[in-house]
């Protein structure tokens, strides 16, 4: 991997703060936890859904430095959407939160140092 894929300190900061910012949208509260096929009475989900994600867990992995580079922690963010756009199609309410908030991630992406 090269240096300038790797995550500076100035950097990861900026990741956790654009995912808090994220996680602390309303429109965000269904995306801070990994799906419970019971708890969320979707028992398929894994059946969709093979690369599960979750803004909390992304949080967790950002905390712990566990992001090599911006661009995995950019893959996990566009997981969170692009899963809710999968499993629920794209005429669900919760997929137009999900276009709706990754154009806000998107926005504030922009302005990340890189």
């Amino acid at each position: 991997m090269s240096t300038q894929n790797k995550i500076s300190p100035e950097q990861l900061n900026q990741c956790i703060q654009i995912t808090e910012t994220m996680y602390n949208k309303p429109s965000c509260f269904i995306f801070r936890a990994p799906v419970d096929p019971v708890r969320d009475q979707v028992p398929n989900y894994f059946d969709v859904i093979k690369d599960p994600q979750d803004l909390g867990t992304i949080l967790e992995r950002l905390q712990n430095k566990e992001y090599s580079s911006i661009q995995s922690w950019k893959h996990d963010m566009d997981l969170v959407w692009d899963n809710a756009k999968a499993f629920n199609g794209p005429f669900s309410i919760v997929s137009s939160i999900a276009v709706c908030m990754k154009g806000r991630f998107e926005k504030i992406y922009q302005y990340l140092s890189k």
